[in-house]
């Protein structure tokens, strides 16, 4: 009996945090946070472990890190494989959804490699069109994960295989039915196109 009352209390307590936590992401508010460019992985790893630590599930909600991933082609010695790249849209920044407390932006604020939130002492949130951009990339994160050309238009490369093996040039143009690139390169002092397959190209 006393097995089946701890139960009811467990799944009491449960729904109790569960209303909470709604009740805050309606009253929360996305936020900017400055931290040292390059930096974005770790201070994302240790504001999760601090949520952990200091039990701030339900003030803190979500950070964010805007990530666009391309997909490149690499040559190795014996095989070619493709290799996503995650490549930060806005080096420098994280974005929180949180309930604005002093004492949570307080903490948040001194972790290491964290510069502080926009807006200093009183953090200023999102605009409700910046928060829909926020939306809206987060929904296209995986499909940009899903690009099957390696290359953009002006990328820099450099030939890996072929007769202009280590020229290195622009993308002019891309066939992505034939998977090939138009690269101009420099021959001689003069500009020349060259068209090479995808695998035999290295972006730079």
């Amino acid at each position: 009996m006393e097995n089946n009352n701890n139960q009811e209390e467990q799944v009491e307590e449960v729904l109790h945090n569960n209303e909470n936590s709604e009740k805050g992401l309606e009253k929360s508010y996305w936020y900017t946070l400055y931290i040292y460019s390059g930096k974005e992985k770790k201070v994302d790893a240790i504001v999760t472990e601090t949520i952990k630590n200091s039990k701030l599930e339900n003030i803190i909600f979500q950070l964010y890190t805007p990530v666009k991933k391309s997909s490149r082609i690499v040559r190795l010695k014996n095989s070619v494989k493709r290799v996503v790249k995650p490549k930060n849209l806005f080096p420098g920044y994280i974005f929180i959804k949180m309930i604005p407390k002093r004492e949570v932006f307080a903490l948040i604020s001194n972790l290491p490699n964290v510069m502080g939130f926009l807006g200093g002492e009183r953090p200023i949130s999102l605009t409700k069109e910046e928060e829909d951009n926020i939306i809206q990339l987060q929904k296209e994160g995986e499909k940009i994960i899903n690009l099957t050309v390696p290359f953009i238009i002006d990328d820099s490369v450099k030939i890996i295989n072929g007769p202009f093996t280590d020229f290195i040039g622009t993308v002019e143009n891309i066939n992505a039915e034939k998977q090939r690139l138009k690269v101009i390169v420099t021959i001689f002092g003069r500009s020349t196109p060259v068209e090479v397959d995808f695998v035999d190209a290295q972006a730079v």
